[in-house]
Formats: structure tokens, C-alpha cells, sequence
């Protein structure tokens, strides 16, 4: 088994924490010794990319069973992304339902209002 990444490793993360932890079987115990907050900012949700990040989940699932619940839950992320995205999430709607062979509705052929 290969040990964990370096817990000071560069990363894009808001806070970093020192751990101290053994391994044992496969499993880690870990205890924080110390965190830093790196930034303080907040950053704002994106209700179009997270939907699109959904649907492309229930996506693949969805290509694997055909489950009709699956398609609901798809069509739900779309019309969020119909209401929340932005250009590049309406692109990758797009491209999303070339994947899985769904035709465009009537509302996404007219773009963004």
C-alpha cells in the first residue's frame, strides 16, 4: 500500500491541516493538529454548473439502465440549467444530450432570455 499525500502538498483549498495519523489494514485514523485558514473569501454557489455536474451523473447511469426516474431527475437538472446557467452550462447541456441522444425541448431551441 502507498502511503497518503503529503498533508502540505500544494493545493487549491480555502484551509490547510497538519495531520498526525497511523495506518493499519487499509484504514487511517487521523486527528488535525493545527489549521490555517489561506483565504477568507467566500465563493458564490453556481446552481447551472452544479446541476450540470448532476445530470451528467445520472447521465451515465442513465445510458447504462434507461431508469425512468433517471431521466426525470435529468430533465429537472436541465430546466435548472435553463434558469441558472450561463453560456458555457447551456453549451454543455447541449453537448450532454448529444451524449445521451435527448432531443432538444422547445424552450432550449430559443437560447438564453
Amino acid at each position: 500500500m502507498s502511503a497518503p499525500p503529503s498533508p502540505t502538498s500544494p493545493r487549491r483549498t480555502l484551509s490547510r491541516r497538519r495531520w498526525r495519523g497511523t495506518w493499519s489494514t487499509g484504514s487511517a485514523f487521523l486527528l488535525p493538529l493545527k489549521e490555517v485558514v489561506l483565504s477568507p473569501q467566500v465563493h458564490p454557489v453556481n446552481r447551472g454548473f452544479n446541476s450540470i455536474v448532476e445530470a451528467a451523473v445520472h447521465g451515465t447511469r442513465y445510458l447504462w439502465n434507461r431508469d425512468p426516474e433517471l431521466r426525470r431527475l435529468i430533465d429537472h437538472h436541465r430546466s435548472v440549467v435553463l434558469r441558472c446557467g450561463g453560456p458555457r452550462e447551456l453549451e454543455a447541456l447541449g453537448l450532454l444530450d448529444g451524449f445521451l441522444g435527448i432531443p432538444k425541448g422547445p424552450a432550449e431551441e430559443k437560447g438564453p432570455a
